[in-house]
């Protein structure tokens, strides 16, 4: 673990307790899970794109058209 800033101050870590060392470090898993949560989110809004688009290119263009009328 490194030294950290928090609300625009640094803090080094040879000047923290133990204590804060622990707090700082479960800050940093905590900010890692977050980034990692966050990438697999995009990956998945990818992915659902490519299968919506995917199941578009297999429904027809006339069925697509019956439910279209059906509707009016």
């Amino acid at each position: 673990m490194s030294d950290i800033k928090i609300d625009g101050k640094e803090y080094k870590k040879e000047k923290m307790t133990d204590e804060q060392v622990t707090v700082v470090t479960k800050l940093a898993n905590i900010q890692q899970t977050k980034n990692n949560l966050l990438s697999q989110v995009q990956d998945l809004e990818i992915l659902s794109e490519f299968w919506v688009k995917k199941f578009k290119e297999t429904n027809p263009v006339e069925e697509q058209k019956e439910e279209e009328s059906k509707k009016e």
